[in-house]
């Protein structure tokens, strides 16, 4: 895979979640998580954040939610039960295609039988990649041409920590806790 589209495609799927919201005073603010990180940085909408989160900050500018990313549903995937999807929809992942591409750290911060339903999206996205080819042989077209790449981003070894997204020059955050904490 060429580089350029491995960092779209790693782009398109990627782990860490940014919410921005009118904060106290009304500052624009920001809430940044990583999946599978029970921290969460919440800290001042800075340059550096709308620079690298535009479609969510687009989004909240606007006053509308962030739209879903394109990909099979959660419930695609053998053996994740609606309920299953339900949870880690809230905890962020929203498509087999982001739970194929989550790394072990963050596959086990969802819990029980997430490494289990991981490989099961991997093995959906790269059955639907082979039939896609086939049938794109098939009729001629290129795969290039017009057969979307659904294989998982690989993981990023140098993939940001909560820390590593701090603006330069924010040494004190604004408020760091764990998820799902007041």
């Amino acid at each position: 895979m060429s580089q350029a589209r491995h960092h779209a495609n790693a782009q398109a799927v990627s782990n860490v979640r940014a919410e921005f919201f009118r904060g106290p005073h009304g500052r624009d603010m920001v809430r940044i998580a990583i999946i599978g990180d029970p921290s969460v940085y919440e800290g001042r909408a800075e340059a550096a954040h709308l620079a690298r989160f535009p479609r969510e900050f687009s989004a909240y500018e606007a006053g509308r939610p962030v739209a879903a990313p394109e990909g099979l549903p959660l419930e695609a995937v053998p053996g994740i039960v609606p309920a299953m999807a339900a949870s880690w929809r809230g905890r962020g992942v929203r498509t087999a295609q982001e739970l194929a591409a989550l790394s072990d750290h963050a596959v086990k911060g969802l819990g029980l039988g997430a490494l289990g339903a991981r490989k099961a999206a991997r093995d959906l996205l790269a059955e639907s990649r082979a039939a896609s080819l086939d049938a794109a042989r098939a009729t001629g077209v290129a795969p290039e041409d017009g057969v979307a790449d659904t294989s998982p981003a690989i993981p990023d070894p140098d993939a940001p920590t909560i820390p590593d997204l701090v603006p330069p020059g924010d040494d004190q955050p604004r408020a760091f806790r764990p998820r799902g904490r007041p």
